[in-house]
């Protein structure tokens, strides 16, 4: 029981940190869509799958959103990526993908990754093909505050239930995140077994 209440009390001080994200509701800046991308290798990012789409969203929200919560050096970001809808176009060499985004940035401090910044990023990617991989050319962001849900009405139409049904469900979302973590975690070699929110117990990485 004490530990099911760390991890869902972990996640509502995440929720603090996606507040103070920066950019939020609006298009980031991109990297140049025309410059030759190869295939991404997503387990540098924590992705364990094989889509050249879904390893170039995780390579983005590492590279692009990361960076925007200022984190120290030598930083270990891994996002969370619940995707909701994905739409490839091979003719045109484009792609949309749709889900609920979250990055976290950790410090390695002995056998634990400890989290220090992060937040909550959904929205749309629209993405294109470069070379033999793929890049994100546009991110449309759901709104803070106010709003959040007509930005998230407006992005997801019909997927708006089911967005919002991945965004409350907080223990799935730690299980994801768990997962994900060990998945980078082994892919890159990391010497940590646990990983930690400020303030909270450990939480062993699933090996």
């Amino acid at each position: 029981m004490k530990k099911k209440l760390a991890i869902l009390l972990s996640i509502t001080m995440v929720l603090m940190f996606a507040f103070a994200a920066c950019g939020r509701g609006g298009n980031q800046d991109l990297p140049d869509s025309n410059a030759e991308t190869d295939t991404v290798d997503g387990a540098k990012f924590g992705y364990s799958g094989d889509d050249p789409v879904q390893a170039a969203v995780y390579q983005y929200l590492v590279e692009s959103v990361a960076p925007q919560y200022d984190p120290p050096e030598g930083a270990v970001s891994i996002p969370i990526v619940q995707l909701m809808n994905e739409e490839i176009d091979n003719e045109d060499g484009e792609a949309e993908v749709e889900g609920d985004f979250w990055i976290f940035n950790y410090v390695i401090e002995g056998d634990t990754l400890k989290m220090v910044s992060g937040g909550n990023h959904p929205g749309q990617m629209e993405l294109i093909q470069a070379g033999s991989g793929y890049a994100v050319t546009e991110f449309e962001q759901v709104g803070d505050g106010s709003n959040f849900e007509p930005t998230a009405r407006d992005i997801f139409e019909e997927r708006y239930d089911m967005f919002m049904k991945f965004n409350s469900d907080k223990e799935a979302q730690e299980s994801l995140r768990a997962q994900i973590i060990g998945d980078y975690v082994k892919a890159n070699g990391l010497s940590v077994t646990k990983y930690q929110d400020e303030g909270w117990d450990p939480i062993d990485i699933p090996l």
